[in-house]
């Protein structure tokens, strides 16, 4: 079975983006800790975090489409010889 490399850097990228968010959260965790903290500092992570988060969901859905894409282009040709005449084969010619 070969695998698709765009799909693979796609899941890749999605799981690093996602563990990158992660662990600046436990940085705004530790950083909220205190009494006093940059109120300013802390938005900024919290937006990088979002923006991470967001890498994650559109290369994860990227890489769910092309392999489904991949998957019923295998599936078309082996149901098609398979399959049972569907009366549709006269009306093509």
């Amino acid at each position: 079975m070969t695998h698709n490399p765009w799909a693979t850097a796609l899941w890749v990228g999605g799981g690093l983006s996602l563990v990158s968010a992660f662990m600046l959260t436990v940085v705004t965790w530790q950083l909220t800790d205190y009494s006093t903290y940059d109120a300013a500092g802390v938005a900024s992570i919290e937006g990088w975090v979002r923006l991470l988060v967001g890498v994650a969901a559109v290369t994860t859905t990227g890489a769910v489409v092309l392999n489904g894409i991949e998957r019923m282009l295998r599936r078309r040709d082996a149901v098609a010889v398979d399959a049972p005449p569907t009366g549709l084969e006269r009306n093509a010619r």
